[in-house]
């Protein structure tokens, strides 16, 4: 590719989204377009997150276990900008018991914020349903993707090789999962991180008013 390009590069080859963190002081606000959570383990090496590979990862070799992080697309309406919340597994709690109630995080309005307030404090979340259910959102980014490209990861191999870790997961269980199952994971697009790791069993079978997304 040449260094002289006389186009601005597709934006499908570039990360427009800025990531957005929990502030130490006051309060965050803003409204989620994914209608789930994306997870990631990570290391923090060379003073920036880089996502864990797994297996025969040269950090996890030196004993430093790995951390997750979850990844949300927020819609922040003050720039109509699309911007990537991460925050600790602190919150997951609030966010899987949301989604088990409203099915999904798409419209939810976020309040995030620490205590005690300090950059490394851990993080709380509040969420509210959409006043409007049928109101109209931007559409969210494929998140697993926009992470990949930051970190300079392949999608399309990494999405193949999930695949290929399920496939051996369902074939090596004894008793196969539902067909529902095998589909409905195998055929999502942003390969969100599992709400629960409960396994799924198979019985035998018999005959307020939206505030800006700004710290305040």
């Amino acid at each position: 590719m040449t260094s002289w390009p006389a186009e601005p590069p597709d934006p499908e080859q570039i990360t427009p989204l800025r990531i957005i963190r929990t502030p130490a002081k006051g309060v965050f606000k803003s409204r989620i377009i994914s209608p789930e959570i994306q997870g990631a383990l990570t290391h923090y090496d060379g003073r920036r997150t880089i996502r864990c590979p797994g297996k025969d990862c040269p950090i996890c070799g030196k004993h430093i276990m790995p951390r997750w992080y979850g990844y949300l697309a927020l819609w922040c309406t003050r720039s109509n900008a699309t911007a990537l919340y991460e925050f600790p597994a602190g919150p997951f709690g609030t966010f899987r018991e949301y989604i088990q109630k409203y099915s999904t995080l798409r419209g939810a309005i976020l309040t995030a914020w620490r205590k005690p307030h300090r950059d490394n404090g851990p993080v709380f979340v509040e969420l509210e349903p959409p006043g409007d259910p049928s109101a109209d959102y931007p559409e969210p980014p494929i998140v697993m993707k926009v992470l990949c490209r930051m970190w300079g990861i392949n999608y399309e191999a990494e999405q193949a090789s999930i695949h290929k870790e399920k496939l051996e997961m369902i074939q090596q269980n004894t008793d196969p999962a539902p067909e529902d199952h095998i589909s409905r994971d195998l055929g999502n697009n942003h390969d969100v991180l599992l709400m629960s790791t409960e396994k799924h069993k198979v019985k035998p079978k018999r005959k307020r008013k939206f505030q800006p997304d700004e710290p305040s």
